[in-house]
C-alpha cells in the first residue's frame, strides 16, 4: 500500500527513475511471458509509436499504472 501511495504522490518527470526497478522487473516480465500481441499492440497505441519495444512497452505500462494509482490512491488533505 505505501508503495503505491508513494507512486501515486510522484510527479510524471520522477517517474524516470523508477525505470531501473520497476520497469526493469515489468520488461522482465514480459520477455519471460509470451506477451500477446493485443497487448504490444495496445502499448504502442499508447506511446504512438509503431516501432516500440518491450522496453517501451513497460514505460507505457508503468505510466498506465501511475495514472490509475493518482486515481485511487494519492494522499488527500482530510478536514
Amino acid at each position: 500500500m505505501r508503495d503505491r501511495t508513494t507512486m501515486a504522490n510522484m510527479k510524471e518527470e520522477q517517474l524516470e527513475i523508477l525505470q531501473f526497478t520497476l520497469g526493469l522487473y515489468i520488461k522482465n516480465k514480459l520477455d519471460e511471458w509470451a506477451v500477446s500481441e493485443e497487448l504490444m499492440k495496445s502499448c504502442m497505441a499508447l506511446s504512438e509509436d509503431e516501432n516500440s519495444s518491450r522496453e517501451d512497452a513497460s514505460t507505457v505500462i508503468m505510466k498506465e499504472l501511475w495514472k490509475r494509482l493518482r486515481e485511487t490512491h494519492k494522499l488527500r488533505v482530510v478536514k
